[in-house]
């Protein structure tokens, strides 16, 4: 018996120190596991990629961008009747003109913007204008007297002639008429364009010298840009705004 005891005392003491070795390198080998696990990947967020336009889609996007170039080009002609009308009210029997129709050229930008580029020639007849206008001025004579038709009266200093109206005047008349009729066009046409809420319509207007000037004479750039919001017309066209509150919304740079 005590033999035996003996015996199964000694195997289970080589069964412990086999196990309590066996326990350190099954330990190393799980942390060598761990330690040389491959990090979990970082899920990146895959940005949208903008789908292309349809055939159907870019002809469309063609024809209304036409047809607001098409107001455009109205909305010039319209400014320009406007000119000839308020320098006839001035020098009667003188007619301006356009040097040339209005060039209209719409670009959409993708989801950012839509551009419209508008070359307005200069109005032909302003220098024939001047002139008359200040022949029509009476003079005011030294002696205290002017003439009014056949009679020679007294003068009155408090109804003395105003300042004469220059060729810059006439010009900033003319610039005047074409700014508010380009911003009727936007206010009152665009819900032709395709606009979201975040894309911007820019209409820039650019002064064209048809006629040429003196050779090695630059014009001048005097570019006028009107930019709003596509979301501030759409709330325009729901009645959510004013007339005159959009208009406030229209920015206007000079360049």
């Amino acid at each position: 018996m005590t033999a035996g005891v003996c015996d199964v005392s000694s195997r289970l003491m080589i069964l412990g120190s086999a196990l309590l070795i066996a326990s350190p390198l099954a330990a190393q080998d799980q942390t060598t596991k761990v330690i040389s696990a491959p990090p979990a990947s970082v899920a990146v967020p895959v940005q949208p990629t903008p789908s292309p336009l349809s055939n159907a889609q870019i002809d469309r996007l063609r024809a209304d961008v036409g047809t607001f170039e098409m107001l455009l080009q109205r909305a010039i002609n319209r400014a320009t009747l406007e000119m000839s009308q308020w320098a006839q009210q001035i020098v009667p029997n003188v007619a301006l003109m356009q040097a040339a129709e209005p060039v209209v050229h719409g670009v959409p930008a993708g989801d950012a913007s839509i551009t419209f580029s508008v070359e307005v020639a200069e109005m032909l007849g302003v220098p024939l204008w001047q002139e008359l206008r200040q022949r029509q001025r009476p003079q005011p004579d030294p002696s205290g007297v002017q003439r009014v038709g056949a009679q020679i009266v007294q003068a009155d200093p408090t109804t003395s002639p105003g300042p004469p109206v220059t060729t810059d005047d006439a010009n900033k008349q003319y610039s005047e008429f074409v700014r508010q009729a380009v911003i009727n066009a936007i206010l009152d046409n665009s819900g032709v364009l395709p606009l979201k809420e975040e894309q911007i319509l820019t209409v820039a207007v650019t002064p064209a010298n048809v006629t040429g000037p003196a050779p090695g004479y630059k014009t001048p750039s005097r570019i006028l840009i009107l930019s709003i919001k596509g979301g501030d017309l759409e709330q325009l066209r729901q009645g959510k705004i004013s007339r005159d509150e959009a208009k406030r919304r229209i920015v206007e740079t000079h360049f």
